[in-house]
């Protein structure tokens, strides 16, 4: 969701309608945001709206997120 609120925050900064188009073509100019080292830097392109390529996985101990893995990546 942090990374649609970046896309949104875009659009408005931009001055333009809040649509699917214009969010789209926002999220298009995202690169290397980063999600607080859950996952790899997320990034997107016209030709790519893959995202984020790896991502780490979290358990909850005494109510804190510790990380149990490195990065994982799909093939």
């Amino acid at each position: 969701m942090a990374v649609m609120t970046e896309g949104i925050r875009r659009v408005v900064a931009d001055g333009k309608e809040i649509n699917g188009e214009n969010i789209r073509a926002a999220l298009e100019t995202v690169s290397d945001f980063s999600t607080g080292d859950v996952t790899s830097p997320i990034g997107f392109t016209a030709d790519s709206h893959r995202g984020n390529k790896a991502l780490k996985l979290y358990k909850v101990e005494g109510g804190v997120w510790k990380s149990v893995s490195d990065f994982i990546s799909a093939k």
